[in-house]
């Protein structure tokens, strides 16, 4: 009799407990792949020609710091003015304006030969920048060559 009770507790946890053990494999039905958009890159204003700087990338940080060295510069702070457009080139060093900030403070202090390096270095990315940032490089170096005449 104990050995029946034995056979009959083991089939009946077979049928009840071991197919529930078992993973029955469910078909699914495959799911459709969403298209990944591609990401929208503008073209850029001008191309890039070999030899030619990338245009600079400004940011919201990098806008602050070029309005404060205007904000010196119209202030006649040139030493600080010169000292934020500094820090500003740590932040980006292909931006033509702060170049141009920098031109602009030396020559308002004297310094022609570090105005019209500034300039000059500023011209090496003012490709990509407002033609108005070229246009006053351009005139820092032409007043350094009217005063050197």
């Amino acid at each position: 009799m104990v050995v029946t009770r034995r056979v009959v507790f083991a089939l009946l946890f077979s049928l009840l407990v071991a197919p529930g053990c078992t993973t029955v494999p469910v078909a699914s039905s495959p799911v459709p792949e969403a298209p990944v958009p591609e990401p929208e890159t503008p073209p850029p204003s001008r191309p890039i020609l070999p030899g030619q700087a990338p245009p600079a990338v400004e940011s919201s940080a990098l806008r602050s710091v070029i309005d404060s060295c205007w904000d010196h510069y119209r202030a006649g702070r040139w030493d600080d003015a010169i000292a934020t457009a500094e820090r500003g080139l740590r932040i980006e060093r292909r931006s033509a304006e702060l170049y141009l900030v920098l031109a602009r403070a030396y020559s308002a202090m004297d310094e022609r030969d570090q105005a019209q390096a500034f300039a000059r270095q500023g011209l090496r990315y003012s490709d990509h920048a407002p033609a108005a940032v070229g246009a006053q490089l351009r005139s820092v170096l032409g007043a350094g060559a009217n005063i050197a005449r």
